[in-house]
C-alpha cells in the first residue's frame, strides 16, 4: 500500500496534476480500488477478514507442516485471494460471499489446530 501511494505521489509530481488525481485514480482503477477502497465499507470488511484468514491459515500451515501434513488450506485461500482481488466498484454480493468464505477458512483453521494437533515425542525433547 505504501509503495503504491508513493508511486502515485511520484506520478502526480512528475505530471504536475492536482492532488485529487491520486484519489480519482483509486476510483477509476478496479485493482487500485480493491487495495484501497476509500469509502466502500464492505470492501474494508473483506480486506480485514482476508488479513485474518491469511494469518490463521499460515499458522495452521505451520502446525500441519510440523506434523508432516500438507498446507492445502493455505493454498486454497491464496488461490481464492488472487482470483478475486480485482473486482468492480460496488460489488457488495461478492464482498459478502468472500467475507463469509474467509470466516469459514478461519473457523476451519482454528478447528484443525485445536482438534488435530497431537503431542509427539519430539515436542518434549525440544
Amino acid at each position: 500500500m505504501l509503495i503504491l501511494t508513493l508511486l502515485c505521489r511520484y506520478f502526480v509530481s512528475v505530471t504536475r496534476s492536482s492532488n485529487q488525481a491520486l484519489f480519482l485514480a483509486f476510483y477509476r482503477s478496479d485493482f487500485l480500488h480493491s487495495i484501497l477502497p476509500l469509502e466502500e465499507i464492505s470492501r474494508w470488511i473483506y480486506l480485514l477478514t482476508a488479513l485474518l484468514a491469511l494469518s490463521f491459515c499460515i499458522a495452521n500451515a505451520v502446525v500441519r507442516m510440523r506434523y508432516r501434513h500438507g498446507a492445502r488450506t493455505l493454498l486454497a485461500l491464496l488461490i481464492l485471494l488472487i482470483g478475486f482481488i480485482q473486482r468492480p466498484l460496488g460489488s457488495y454480493a461478492s464482498d459478502v460471499f468472500l467475507t463469509l468464505s474467509h470466516l469459514c477458512f478461519i473457523a476451519y483453521a482454528i478447528w484443525a489446530v485445536w482438534y488435530h494437533a497431537e503431542e509427539v515425542p519430539s515436542d518434549d525433547t525440544n
